[in-house]
């Protein structure tokens, strides 16, 4: 007797629960160390910011008294 199977080479009437519960897991992680990484970029992002408009601050009061003698 000759096996029907879906598209995606799955024999009919079985569910493969584990290959989708692995994909899950896969899928999971990887959101996972993808919103870690966003994180960081975005802290790292914040703390450049910051510490560029305290330069231009410190510059800019630096110019103001080198004016102002």
């Amino acid at each position: 007797m000759i096996r029907q199977t879906c598209l995606i080479g799955v024999e009919r009437g079985r569910f493969p629960v584990n290959q989708i519960v692995e994909f899950g897991r896969s899928l999971l992680s990887y959101g996972v160390v993808m919103l870690v990484a966003v994180a960081l970029m975005g802290i790292a992002i914040a703390i450049g910011i910051t510490l560029a408009k305290k330069k231009n601050a410190k510059k800019a009061l630096q110019e103001e008294e080198s004016s102002d003698e």
